[in-house]
């Protein structure tokens, strides 16, 4: 047997369309999921960028946003906006396409004939932990992911 050179490994990916067709819990992790993106949208809406702010940190990472200094606010607003709100967008089209849809895209991934790897940060963000490691089960269970922790660092 030769071993495929190719490999496939995610980061903390915003897979979350994925939990569609994973159990109850998994389904009602991604409902959980949705608010979160609900929030940040109309946050974008109303150029409520100190709310923005405050969800995007909550979500991703392990601390508060109120603790942050002004500058390293401004480099995360900076750059995050709009590429978030694309990217939320993207998610959100994903998670609309169906069950079906995500259906297909999870038997494309399992189908893949290589190492297939999801690494999560050492400290994984308060909003997102549970999302991530939905994630992870759904991906090792249905694809044959190898789930890896970080050693250090957090989101990104």
């Amino acid at each position: 047997d030769v071993c495929s050179p190719i490999s496939v490994t995610v980061f903390e990916p915003n897979l979350f369309s994925l939990l569609l067709v994973g159990n109850a819990e998994e389904q009602r992790v991604l409902a959980d999921g949705d608010i979160f993106f609900q929030l940040m949208m109309e946050a974008a809406s109303a150029e409520d960028w100190d709310l923005w702010g405050k969800l995007f940190y909550r979500f991703w990472f392990d601390g508060k946003w109120d603790s942050l200094e002004e500058g390293a606010k401004k480099v995360l607003l900076h750059t995050t906006i709009p590429h978030t709100v694309y990217e939320i967008q993207s998610v959100k089209s994903a998670i609309d396409q169906g069950p079906d849809f995500a259906r297909s895209m999870m038997d494309t991934l399992a189908d893949l004939n290589c190492k297939k790897r999801m690494v999560i940060s050492a400290v994984p963000g308060l909003g997102s932990k549970d999302s991530l490691m939905a994630i992870a089960r759904l991906l090792k269970r249905e694809a044959g992911f190898e789930i890896v922790h970080a050693p250090i660092g957090g989101h990104m």
